[in-house]
């Protein structure tokens, strides 16, 4: 249980619009500025369900504290609210990078970033399901009893330091695991992914083998943002997976393209 308490006198300079947040997040009094920054955990956090019809506006001046010369305690205090609660573009830190102090890089690149992340990480898992269906499709035409059962299911996991090759992957815990199932007509009017998020521990079932497949398939996914490079590999059967990069563009800011895609290996 949240035991914080947020102080009367911030509350109302926070419910009396955003002039008068802009008067002291603007404004020379450092304490002030840290006990309104404070203050708007409350208005900002989902959990209190106080949410102000100005929101965006704060968004915008939480931005202008950042670029502005303001101590780096209230720097870091505005930063911490927009990670936390708020959602890029944040175009005035992105103009404005120059202004803002070295300390600061690491985490305001990471939440520039945090748009196109979950985007690309979206366009990835959409690809493990395409591929996922496409494979489904040509098992149709194949006879069971020659090459087996294609597997019902798979385990997606996604790494955040991962390559082409799936012995990077095994080293590390997964960052989030979800599972695959078939993907229902109405799942694809809706234009849901049928995933289910699992517990990073979970692994594909790889016994008993039949013929070509695994019962459970697998997917490893990860991505480089600086080097615009996304990774891709599947494993349907104990020598059935391929492994593929692809080219990583962003359309109307954060949109996903997956481009290029080159086979790296296959087995």
């Amino acid at each position: 249980m949240r035991t914080v308490t947020y102080p009367d006198d911030e509350k109302k300079i926070a419910e009396s619009g955003i002039s008068a947040i802009r008067n002291i997040l603007m404004g020379v009094d450092m304490e002030a500025k840290e006990r309104l920054l404070f203050c708007l955990d409350y208005y900002l956090d989902p959990y209190y369900k106080k949410t102000l019809p100005y929101e965006a506006e704060i968004t915008a001046l939480l931005q202008e504290v950042i670029v502005s010369p303001n101590p780096l305690s209230v720097k870091e205090d505005a930063l911490n609210l927009l990670i936390s609660y708020e959602y890029p573009p944040f175009s005035i830190l992105e103009n404005n990078l120059s202004k803002v102090e070295t300390e600061l890089l690491p985490d305001i690149t990471y939440a520039l970033n945090m748009g196109k992340t979950d985007s690309l990480l979206y366009a990835l898992l959409e690809k493990c399901c395409v591929i996922y269906q496409e494979l489904r499709e040509c098992a149709r035409e194949q006879d069971p009893s020659h090459y087996g059962e294609m597997p019902g299911t798979a385990i997606i996991k996604y790494y955040e330091n991962g390559d082409y090759e799936i012995e990077s992957y095994l080293k590390c815990e997964a960052s989030y695991t979800w599972r695959l199932e078939q993907k229902s007509q109405a799942e694809t009017e809706k234009g849901r992914l049928p995933l289910t998020v699992v517990r990073n521990d979970v692994c594909h079932q790889t016994k008993p083998v039949s013929g070509m497949y695994f019962p459970e398939a697998a997917f490893w996914i990860s991505f480089h943002l600086e080097k615009k490079t996304a990774y891709l590999i599947y494993q349907m059967g104990p020598r059935f997976g391929r492994s593929f990069t692809y080219d990583v563009s962003f359309q109307d800011g954060y949109k996903t393209e997956l481009t290029n895609e080159q086979i790296i290996w296959v087995m």
